[in-house]
């Protein structure tokens, strides 16, 4: 769907490249969307990341996106990534779906969009490009959420106490 979105911020920004991680089989596909919306020099499909250089895209990127959505019968939990983002100080932007509100505020850490709406998903990339104030507030909210509550020490607690029930 952000595939599908840039052909919207690319009137905004035509420089904007897509950074697209991992393998799998549905390459080809995504490949054959990026050709269909015309937006080849947009997207960069990079492979296979180790966890050393997750850290390093984390670090180049100035916004990270993951719009998740129900695959059959399969529904995103949490989102361990999303925290992975937030502690690098990245603002957000998510699919309202399954658990990632838990991981993701709307307008506090991220944006939450419509994962099957690409038009949505341009006017929250544009809104962050935008205004790179509101979006770095959002990345620095982001990371103090995950400082606060998802440190060893607070995880720690919370499972003593969902044990203790």
């Amino acid at each position: 769907m952000v595939i599908r979105a840039l052909p919207l911020v690319k009137n905004f920004d035509r420089d904007i490249v897509y950074l697209i991680c991992g393998e799998g089989k549905d390459r080809p596909r995504l490949g054959k969307i990026v050709g269909d919306c015309q937006v080849k020099d947009n997207n960069l499909f990079v492979g296979v990341v180790t966890e050393d250089q997750k850290v390093l895209f984390f670090d180049v990127c100035d916004i990270f996106i993951q719009p998740s959505r129900r695959a059959g019968s399969r529904v995103e939990g949490f989102g361990i990534t999303f925290l992975e983002a937030a502690i690098r100080r990245k603002p957000i932007i998510a699919g309202n779906h399954g658990g990632v509100p838990e991981a993701v505020w709307d307008e506090t850490t991220g944006l939450l969009v419509n994962p099957t709406n690409p038009k949505e998903i341009a006017g929250a990339i544009i809104k962050l490009l935008k205004d790179e104030a509101a979006a770095t507030k959002l990345g620095e909210r982001a990371r103090e959420r995950c400082l606060q509550e998802f440190n060893g020490t607070m995880v720690a607690e919370k499972f003593i106490r969902l044990l203790e029930k």
